[in-house]
């Protein structure tokens, strides 16, 4: 593995059959996160209602349903998966290319990573690795970019996301395989 080479993850395919109304947000991170459409509806649910018991404003007052998610929201929703998303690029009003331009003109970096894109004015998250595409309107399966619905919508702003592998985070994951290891041999009497 040399240094370019960039630890990403891989889209996957979200079931969403259960769902009359998926949402872009939940789809987007489950898609990247590997998880279940309703772990991560749970996994917004729970930074909400976080948020709104430590009496940060919460812009949306409906705690349950998952119908509408901000950035920062969906940002810390993907913590709790352990992975880290961090904000590439935001582009200005007016100068904003469509998500084909953007696509099209990727550079090899920006290929092989995990990228988590809001297209403008819709507020609309899709997730995009390689040459793969996944948001609500392909019913949460992974489709080729060239056949992605939304390409003339503006790129708002565009989030890598990779896993977070800090020592900390293994330590979290673990903690509960750790905790029923029978780590010590008993005493002999």
């Amino acid at each position: 593995m040399t240094e370019q080479t960039l630890e990403r993850a891989p889209l996957e395919s979200v079931d969403v059959s259960d769902h009359d109304e998926p949402f872009c947000g939940p789809v987007a991170l489950a898609s990247i996160a590997g998880v279940s459409y309703n772990e991560a509806e749970a996994a917004i649910r729970a930074v909400r209602n976080a948020a709104h018991a430590t009496g940060d404003r919460v812009l949306k007052c409906n705690l349950t349903e998952i119908e509408g998610v901000y950035e920062h929201e969906l940002i810390a929703a993907f913590s709790l998966f352990e992975f880290q998303a961090q904000l590439a690029a935001t582009c200005e009003t007016g100068s904003r290319p469509t998500l084909a331009n953007f696509l099209a003109e990727r550079s090899r970096l920006q290929m092989q990573q995990t990228l988590l894109i809001n297209l403008e004015p819709s507020y609309h998250f899709v997730a995009v690795c390689g040459q793969g595409f996944v948001d609500t309107y392909t019913a949460g399966e992974v489709v080729n970019i060239c056949d992605a619905p939304h390409l003339r919508k503006a790129v708002g702003s565009i989030y890598t996301v990779k896993p977070n592998r800090s020592p900390l985070g293994w330590l979290l994951s673990n903690l509960r395989d750790l905790a029923t290891e029978d780590v010590f041999e008993p005493c002999a009497a």
